[in-house]
């Protein structure tokens, strides 16, 4: 099937509004309740962790970690979580960062992703939904990393611009 430019932008234009008009509920109902979601995020971030590590420990490589449709940057949240230390955050942050850790054991932190795991940055056409990611990284204690070792935008996975270095 062939499409042209100007059907791509149309089918672009109408999924950037669906998911703006949906994103709250979205997050809501189905990414941070759904059971089946739940395992199958938890699964993800299990296997991501495992090869992430091999990466760094074993191989000894920086990671630029890159997630084309970050949605509400649930992997944002989770690596920033692993990979950012409470020593530099003020004391309202590093609460909360801490009270995250303590309630979901995989979040805890860890000096090789600290070290190796250079910069998370993430990409989604729903502003509606990168607001929402934006909100859920600053309630979470991470307001001082977006920018510096966070990045969100919006955009198309159809017009990626180049990161440097190049992510994994």
């Amino acid at each position: 099937m062939q499409v042209n430019q100007k059907d791509i932008t149309t089918l672009i234009d109408r999924d950037r509004k669906v998911w703006d008009e949906c994103a709250e509920n979205y997050e809501s109902s189905i990414v941070t309740g759904h059971p089946d979601v739940v395992a199958y995020t938890e699964f993800e971030e299990d296997l991501l962790d495992k090869l992430l590590l091999h990466l760094m420990r074993d191989r000894n490589k920086d990671v630029y970690l890159y997630d084309v449709g970050c949605g509400s940057a649930r992997l944002h949240l989770h690596y920033g979580l692993k990979s950012i230390s409470t020593k530099g955050l003020d004391k309202e942050e590093a609460l909360k960062v801490r009270n995250l850790r303590k309630a979901a054991n995989r979040h805890c932190y860890n000096e090789i992703y600290d070290e190796k795991l250079k910069k998370i940055g993430g990409l989604d056409f729903s502003s509606s939904m990168i607001d929402l990611a934006r909100e859920k990284l600053l309630q979470s204690g991470l307001k001082s990393e977006i920018g510096k070792r966070l990045f969100l935008e919006v955009g198309s996975a159809y017009d990626l611009s180049p990161m440097s270095p190049s992510p994994l």
